[in-house]
């Protein structure tokens, strides 16, 4: 110390070059957070993997792409002249698609779908979705060049996105911060005049917290330019607050110190030397624990945790500036120091704290009473509930978020932000059966509770194509099997008639050959006459002289042969009728045409049969002719009967050709008759196979009555011919990319995408995916969600585990300091105690505020972890105050040495909580949400601890353990 007080004007130099250098010369903080600053998941969450595999889906593979929707809105409607309006505006940017870089447009005027998913029921509100490109431009730019172009039209319209809201939240943070810097200057300039009643005292904390501020600043934004170090917004207002909140406290105890050790020293130099030798101890300290609370935070995965790591960086440069630029004031100040009450400078001692800590060690079963009932109530009912809105960091003052609240309004909400499902395969999607895999997931994912819609390639406006109703296209096949069974009851009909037509042929051909029967018995019965009258005329011819007696018998037989053989010739011509008339019918029965012709034959050689008879018949006229001739004249009978004799021959001839034919004819009968029998059965069996057709084709009717009767109604099937569809191949292409191996669902939730609710649903839809994926082509797929949901889900599970680690490793090394410190295990135990029960009842106290008072859904997810790292790391300085100032008089009375530390330390630990205090309330103004609840709970915390815990409950404590307060070591 006495070298850096010989030195001080040349540190003090160094300080302010530094702080100037680092301050012109380092990159803008604010232009860094704003580029850097957005709260994003590690990399490799499944949430960043979606968005890597969404980006790569565009045709510029690569290109940072913002998801943005350009509302228009009009409370009275919008009528045709409105609507014309945006047309032209939605024309105007597709003629600068190009120079904006925007892709995906949809306009509510190319097709009934998209007009449904853009125009609300109620037509007050209309969107423009699309994409637009942030290469080479930032948010911001993309923003205003849409407003450029929109601005044209009367019509009250936004642009809104989740990269929009989340950039307007950076922008809400970077004005808070300015309203913060401002109200904390101030606060703790009439703060210090108070507690100092100088003023001059005020400026010398300023003075040194803002030049480390300056130094800090300068080196976290050369770090976050050269090497990623981590930032958000909340870096700036975190280092504002704590690097002026415990600047001034350490200040404050070192200058009150200073104030002790002036009554007690000759010269400003000995007394500045005599501060640092006690305060300058628990400085160091306390100093140490806030940098490794700080820095534990470094170990965590998540960028918005690690961005606090800053404020280790701010507490190092200002624990750097305590030990070397406060010497500077003090010594060239001195009791100027406390102007214009430099006189009266002397330490004064708290009595609220003397009071407190008599009031605890007499009464020490009402004093655990007190903070039983302060705390207790408050940690049973404290919930934890916590919110990941986005949305109420910031309001409703930004064009973003009236944007999306209006597209909540007429759409619901999760229009906006739906979580994407995509897949990434090693085969392209082509086929039916992948389309078919992609509507089976579709569908399975749709049937969710809290899902309100699914776009994917096979629904690219949300809703089932009605060609692809697997109930539409099954009633268009009831209704062809219903004309099929019409069909096939005719033709089942059309075959029993037939058969039955048949079965009435069978007597009609048994009648026919019985009657060829009675033919081929004639023909015997002529033939067998004609060789009796053979015989006859072999006699005439032998003896003639009797012929005269003969040829009148001979005649007589003629005669009777010649009437045989008419009625022979009669019926063979009706026979030859009836064959006819069964040729025609076989003719009418499918199946039997090779029978017709076989009858026609046979038809043909019965008319041969008929047309040999009428000769036969005329030759036996003939020959009954020259009988009486022979009768008439016998004695001509020996030339006739030469001629007879000759004819006879021919005749028996004629009668054997015609016995044969009549032969193969009954013959013909027979076959025909058995082919008719087969026929007929075979018809019968066609008539049952049809009632068995029939009856299966009404099974499949009931089936599909069954199936649309039954909730089957969503179910899809993509016809081959889809595929080949132009416009079908059109829809697709926002939802495959170019190779088709990458494919997305875009989830529309019913729930605000910010919602615990989706966010917890997220899960759900994985499983469902994964059970839905089975057996398709995206079985062996890992999917991943994306989305603003999904993010949050994410951020859940990350923030529960930094939080876990980062407590449990904060609490290890301050436990460690404070056992190196006060040389205890038992100190430390009740102190660290002391500050998670403080904890617990300022988080159930901000609960209390925001959730049952301002009915939020919850504290935002972030509080607990950060208000968690400052009540502890800050709240611990207070318990190193007192301790350390405890522990310069253990060798006394315990009690004696409780209540001098608590009456020199306790307007210290007030002033500090007040200041520290009031810089977290700077933040109260900021308009920021999470800052409102970060500084409600800090400041709920500080002073609980400054006025409960600290003189109530620690002085319980070192009672109860007496000299055991520093076992195991001695005292």
């Amino acid at each position: 110390m006495k070298q850096i007080i010989r030195f001080r004007w040349l540190i003090a130099a160094f300080w302010v070059i530094a702080a100037a250098g680092l301050f012109i010369f380092s990159p803008n903080l604010q232009e860094l957070v704003a580029d850097k600053g957005q709260i994003s998941v590690p990399e490799g969450s499944p949430s960043d993997e979606a968005q890597d595999l969404i980006d790569q889906m565009s045709k510029d593979s690569g290109k940072n792409n913002a998801s943005s929707v350009l509302v228009f809105h009009d409370e009275n409607k919008l009528d045709k002249a409105d609507k014309d309006e945006i047309q032209q505006v939605i024309k105007n940017l597709k003629e600068k698609k190009d120079e904006l870089g925007i892709s995906n447009l949809l306009n509510f005027n190319e097709s009934k779908e998209i007009k449904e998913q853009t125009v609300s029921e109620d037509n007050q509100t209309i969107l423009v979705p699309f994409d637009i490109s942030l290469e080479n431009k930032d948010i911001d730019q993309a923003r205003e060049k849409i407003y450029d172009i929109a601005d044209d039209t009367s019509i009250d319209h936004y642009v809104t996105g989740q990269q929009y809201i989340e950039q307007d939240i950076v922008k809400n943070s970077q004005e808070g911060l300015k309203r913060t810097e401002i109200i904390t200057v101030g606060l703790i300039l009439i703060i210090l005049f108070i507690v100092f009643k100088s003023f001059v005292a005020p400026f010398i904390p300023l003075l040194t917290v803002g030049i480390s501020y300056l130094a800090a600043q300068g080196i976290v934004a050369i770090l976050a330019d050269t090497v990623n170090f981590p930032l958000s917004t909340f870096t700036q207002i975190f280092m504002v607050a704590v690097m002026f909140g415990i600047g001034t406290d350490y200040c404050i105890l070192l200058i009150s110190r200073f104030k002790e050790e002036m009554a007690e020293h000759e010269s400003t130099k000995d007394a500045v030397i005599a501060t640092y030798k006690s305060g300058g101890k628990t400085i160091f300290f306390a100093g140490l624990a806030v940098l490794i609370g700080f820095s534990t935070i470094g170990l965590s995965t998540f960028s918005l945790y690690q961005s606090a790591v800053a404020v280790a960086v701010g507490v190092a440069i200002v624990l750097l500036a305590l030990s070397t630029l406060v010497p500077f004031f003090l010594v060239v100040l001195g009791k100027k120091l406390f102007w214009p009450f430099d006189k009266n400078a002397a330490h004064k001692e708290s009595k609220l704290w003397g009071t407190a800590g008599a009031f605890a060690w007499k009464r020490p079963i009402i004093a655990l009473i007190i903070v039983a009932v302060i705390t207790v109530p408050a940690m049973l009912t404290y919930s934890g509930d916590k919110s990941y809105n986005s949305l109420e960091e910031i309001g409703d003052s930004y064009d973003s978020v009236k944007g999306f609240n209006l597209i909540a309004d007429s759409f619901g909400p999760g229009q906006t932000m739906p979580a994407t499902v995509v897949f990434k395969t090693d085969k392209p999607v082509d086929s039916q059966q992948d389309y078919q895999d992609i509507a089976k997931i579709t569908q399975r994912i749709a049937e969710m509770d809290g899902v309100k819609q699914v776009r994917s390639a096979t629904r690219p406006t949300g809703e089932v194509i009605d060609d692809f109703l697997l109930i539409n296209q099954t009633e268009k096949l009831a209704d062809g099997i219903e004309e099929s069974k019409e069909g096939l009851q005719d033709i089942q009909d059309g075959l029993d008639e037939a058969s039955k037509e048949l079965d009435k042929s069978q007597p009609q051909l048994q009648e026919a050959e019985n009657g060829v029967d009675d033919l081929m018995q004639g023909t015997q019965d002529t033939k067998d006459g004609i060789s009796q009258m053979q015989t006859a005329l072999t006699d005439i011819q032998n003896g003639i002289e009797s012929g005269a007696k003969g040829a009148g018998e001979i005649q007589k037989n003629l005669q009777t042969i010649q009437g045989n053989l008419n009625q022979t010739v009669s019926g063979n011509r009706e026979l030859v009728q009836g064959y006819q008339q069964i040729a025609k019918q076989l003719q009418n029965i499918p199946g039997a045409a090779p029978l017709a012709s076989s009858m026609n034959q046979l038809n043909s050689n019965l008319q041969q049969t008929v047309t040999a008879q009428e000769q036969l018949a005329g030759g036996i006229n003939r020959l009954s002719g020259a009988v009486g001739e022979l009768q008439s004249g016998l004695n001509k009978a020996g030339n006739g009967q030469q001629q007879v004799v000759g004819k006879i021959p021919e005749v028996q001839e004629g009668l054997s050709q015609i016995y044969g034919g009549q032969k193969e004819l009954k013959q013909a009968f027979a076959d025909m008759q058995s082919q008719l029998k087969e026929l007929s059965s075979g018809l019968q069996d066609s008539v049952d196979g049809l009632k068995q057709v029939n009856e299966g084709l009404t099974g499949v009717e009931d089936f599909l009555q069954d199936f649309s009767e039954n909730g089957n109604e969503d179910y899809v099937f993509i016809p081959q011919d889809t595929l080949n569809d132009e416009s079908f191949q059109e829809g697709t292409e926002a939802y495959l990319s170019e190779d088709k191996k990458i494919t997305k669902f875009e989830v529309i939730l019913s729930d605000n995408p910010y919602s615990t609710k989706a966010m917890n649903l997220i899960g759900d839809i994985n499983n469902t995916v994964d059970s839905a994926k089975k057996e398709t082509m995206f079985a062996k797929s890992d999917q991943k969600i994306g989305g603003v949901s999904s993010t949050n889900n994410d951020l859940q599970h990350i923030s529960n585990e930094d939080y876990t680690r980062t407590a449990i490793l904060m609490i290890a090394g301050i436990f460690i300091i404070l056992v190196i410190m006060l040389r205890s295990l038992v100190m430390p135990l009740y102190l660290i105690g002391s500050l998670i029960i403080t904890y617990i009842t300022s988080m159930a106290f901000s609960e209390f505020i925001f959730v049952h008072i301002f009915n939020y859904s919850g504290l935002t997810w972030a509080i607990p972890f950060f208000a968690f790292v400052m009540l502890v790391a800050l709240g611990i300085d207070y318990s190193i105050f007192l301790m350390a100032r405890f522990n310069e008089y253990k060798n006394g009375d315990i009690k004696e040495a409780l209540f001098a530390a608590m009456r020199n330390m306790g307007t210290v630990i007030i002033s500090a909580a007040v200041i520290l205090g009031g810089t977290f309330g700077a933040m109260l103004p900021s308009g920021v949400l999470s800052l409102l609840q970060i500084a409600t709970a800090v400041i709920a915390g500080l002073f609980l601890y400054a006025f409960v815990m600290l003189p109530l409950f620690i002085p319980l404590m070192v009672r109860m353990f007496g000299k055991a307060n520093w076992w195991p070591f001695k005292r």
